[in-house]
């Protein structure tokens, strides 16, 4: 018996005109575990640059198989590929035949990675510009002899150069690509080789390997991506994107403790393992912003949070409403450790935090999260935006949510829907914060100089003269709900006014300190009893007799 069987391979070699031809026809496809698109217009331009220059782009990997009746989408390019017995899948190289196929499509012209020219005066290649340059060829038409003959006839001006762009556009059609072939292998064997191949060298991301593995060349009319399941949350909840990295972590979190390695499983496992984590995934995000006042992905202090609640809701699908509180209680005892509980980069601390979610009960894994967070108060002294990723300043941000900040122009109340229109996918906040104080020596990035107003449309008054003018606009009751709703006082709105903008900061800056620690004490109940629901607790029968 053969201990080690060999796979049937053939080596070939493609023009680049046929691989083109090939993807525009649905007989090259690319299959669901593949990576998205990474590549930029540089590195596409690059690659064409390389190849009409003839220098070596590398090797293509293919496996033949049978491909059903689809609708595809490469890049810009849409394709109604046919059901075939036989079509090529691309193991190695999606990148750069997309971006051959790509560029060379007249759909180029939507994507802007893909929209590139030949410049025949500098004979090299550059980003296509809206305004049409006569000398500046588009890929399409360079690799159309009809469209590229209609060009020189509408820019004559160009006519000296027709005999070097038929030469370039040779050049690259005929370019010969050598590209392997294997044969009749099965997927978990194409999977393998896929890894192999990523995890050596420049490396794909250890979510895209996930992704590999959770999806075949089968009947998925839905394919299993991470980055699709960032687009669903955020569709769902305008939570914003969660980064591919911890939504990967969190799905591996609900299987395994260890969340530094993807746990040992026949593949069978991982598209239900797939599953289930977004499910846990979009319960603990529902939770976050139902319970525990975080609104939106900019504003969740550590990301470790969102792996452990993943973890608590793929074990317990209902709590109870004391649970609920108390576990948005430890959310916030955690975050206001900070580092002491997520020291940057050590999975340990986090092991040990996952290993607390054990299945007995929600109550007493609940119970033993609160019993390993530090019991004190973690004071917030930050008002500083110059670290967009600052923990302190995310918690910050909690506490004005918190308030539930109006509108200064209607008075109304921002909502969810607001927050989330304003901020859209952005990884930080700042596009809901606008500055206060716009005159010049005034530090851009100090927190105490910003508001939280995720309103899309402003007239053109300033949120300064907004401000001021809060008193014209609304009465003296609703005036101070107002501005309670933004951390700020009738005293400071008074220096605007007087454009003392030195003693405002000076002023805020201390009350928005004070109010985020107000706001912790109370998120996180110390003083309070921990106790869990009465329905948790278990009493002997016996409890109750009276013995002598």
């Amino acid at each position: 018996m053969d201990k080690m069987p060999r796979l049937d391979t053939h080596v070939s070699t493609f023009e680049v005109q046929q691989l083109v031809h090939l993807v525009w026809q649905g007989r090259i496809r690319v299959p669901s575990y593949s990576r998205r698109i990474v590549w930029s217009q540089k590195e596409v331009a690059q690659l064409f640059d390389s190849i009409a220059r003839g220098y070596p782009v590398g090797t293509l990997m293919f496996a033949e198989g049978p491909g059903k009746e689809e609708d595809l989408r490469l890049g810009p390019i849409s394709i109604h590929a046919q059901a075939d017995n036989w079509v090529y899948w691309v193991i190695d190289g999606q990148q750069r035949l997309i971006s051959l196929a790509s560029a060379m499509h007249t759909a180029s012209q939507n994507d802007s990675r893909f929209s590139i020219s030949y410049a025949l005066e500098l004979g090299n290649f550059v980003p296509t510009t809206v305004q049409r340059h006569p000398l500046h060829l588009p890929l399409p038409v360079l690799f159309d002899m009809r469209s590229l003959l209609r060009w020189f006839k509408e820019y004559p001006q160009a006519a000296d150069y027709l005999e070097e762009a038929v030469d370039m556009a040779r050049r690259i059609s005929g370019y010969q690509m050598p590209v392997y072939v294997v044969r009749g292998s099965d997927l978990p064997v194409t999977v393998e080789i896929f890894e192999r191949l990523n995890t050596s060298g420049k490396s794909l991301s250890r979510s895209d390997l996930f992704t590999a593995r959770t999806i075949a060349v089968s009947d998925e009319d839905e394919p299993r991506r991470i980055d699709l399941i960032a687009e669903r949350i955020h569709a769902s909840r305008g939570f914003g994107l969660i980064d591919e990295s911890t939504i990967h972590r969190a799905i591996i979190a609900c299987n395994s403790v260890d969340i530094s390695k993807d746990p040992e499983f026949g593949l069978n496992v991982w598209p239900e393992m797939y599953d289930e984590g977004e499910v846990a995934l979009q319960r603990a995000v529902t939770f976050l912003q139902s319970y525990a006042h975080v609104p939106h992905i900019s504003f969740l202090p550590y990301r470790q949070l969102l792996i452990i609640l993943t973890r608590f809701f793929s074990r317990y699908k209902e709590i109870e409403a004391r649970d609920t509180a108390l576990l948005s209680r430890w959310v916030w005892r955690a975050a206001s450790a900070g580092s002491e509980l997520f020291p940057y980069a050590n999975n340990f601390m986090l092991r040990d935090i996952l290993s607390m979610i054990d299945g007995v009960g929600a109550s007493v894994n609940i119970q033993y999260l609160l019993s390993g967070a530090p019991p004190w108060r973690n004071r917030t002294r930050e008002s500083s935006l110059s670290r967009r990723d600052s923990p302190r300043t995310r918690i910050m941000l909690c506490s004005w949510w918190y308030r539930r900040p109006r509108n200064l122009w209607t008075g109304s109340e921002f909502s969810l829907i607001d927050l989330s229109e304003s901020l859209g996918d952005a990884n930080t906040a700042d596009p809901a914060l606008p500055r206060i104080v716009r005159t010049s020596g005034t530090p851009k990035s100090l927190l105490a100089n910003r508001l939280l107003h995720p309103s899309r449309e402003r007239p053109d008054e300033s949120i300064r003269d907004a401000l001021i003018n809060l008193p014209v606009r609304f009465g003296l009751d609703e005036l101070a709900e107002i501005a309670r709703s933004h951390a700020l006082s009738s005293r400071e709105i008074g220096l605007l006014a007087k454009r003392d903008d030195g003693r405002f900061i000076e002023l805020r800056q201390e009350h928005i300190q004070n109010d985020c620690e107000v706001f912790i004490d109370r998120v996180c109940g110390w003083g309070f009893e921990d106790t869990p629901p009465l329905s948790s607790l278990i009493f002997d029968e016996g409890d109750d007799d009276d013995t002598d």
